[in-house]
């Protein structure tokens, strides 16, 4: 797996509260190539040992999340023909089956979604990952850095 670097994180001050998180991971996939390996990107969660929510706001994102309500997915590249696939668990042979969670296809450099998808991790070892599998079908670009944004819903902060 290829661990997406997290380069932004923000809590929302409603209720509920959102994560917006920003990933960026720039090994990127070759000129008409499919991904050798998931690409994770990593769910902050709010801390755990904070004081109560009623006594302050609870801002620090140091948690994981573990499942979540996945409410906007964006992702941006340099291929003009792309597909991508969420996967709940690192393993690119259930691409295909019950762990594909969501896929976009045909995409034109960028997408952006804001359709509502239940999220939870499903490795054997439970872990705070979401997993992106990428297709480019560009004959003439590589992905270069790709780029990830996600808004979500924590609703599972600790494992099971």
């Amino acid at each position: 797996m290829l661990q997406a670097t997290n380069t932004s994180k923000v809590i929302t001050f409603t209720s509920p509260s959102y994560i917006i998180s920003n990933y960026s991971e720039s090994t990127g996939i070759g000129v008409s190539a499919s991904s050798s390996q998931t690409i994770g990107l990593a769910l902050p969660g709010q801390s755990t040992d904070e004081p109560s929510y009623r006594e302050y706001p609870n801002t620090t994102l140091t948690g994981s999340s573990y499942a979540i309500e996945l409410v906007n997915f964006a992702i941006s590249c340099d291929s003009t023909s792309y597909t991508v696939v969420i996967l709940n668990t690192d393993d690119i042979t259930k691409v295909g089956t019950i762990n594909e969670v969501y896929r976009y296809s045909n995409i034109n450099l960028t997408t952006r979604d804001v359709s509502k998808i239940i999220y939870m991790n499903r490795d054997a070892t439970l872990t705070n990952n979401l997993y992106l599998y990428i297709i480019n079908n560009d004959s003439a670009n590589a992905t270069g850095t790709i780029y990830t944004e996600i808004t979500f819903i924590p609703l599972q902060d600790r494992e099971f």
